[in-house]
């Protein structure tokens, strides 16, 4: 499966003010939209994804919307 080629995985999800809202290292937890206990509003969140697969350093940024 993907957890064989992808290693060194880190996720971190920002709110539209750069705060960081959620982070994992671990790629069978996702986010479920709630921060400090709190379900966030609907809105566009940036993220950055920093991994090795097979061994080649990615680093991708973007945006993802959490819908409700």
């Amino acid at each position: 499966g993907l957890e064989e080629c992808f290693s060194e995985v880190q996720i971190l999800i920002f709110d539209r003010l750069g705060e960081l809202v959620f982070e994992t290292t671990n790629m069978a937890i996702g986010w479920d939209g709630i921060y400090k206990g709190k379900v966030m509003d609907a809105g566009v969140f940036g993220y950055v994804l920093t991994a090795k697969l097979n061994g080649q350093p990615i680093n991708k940024k973007g945006n993802i919307t959490l819908l409700k």
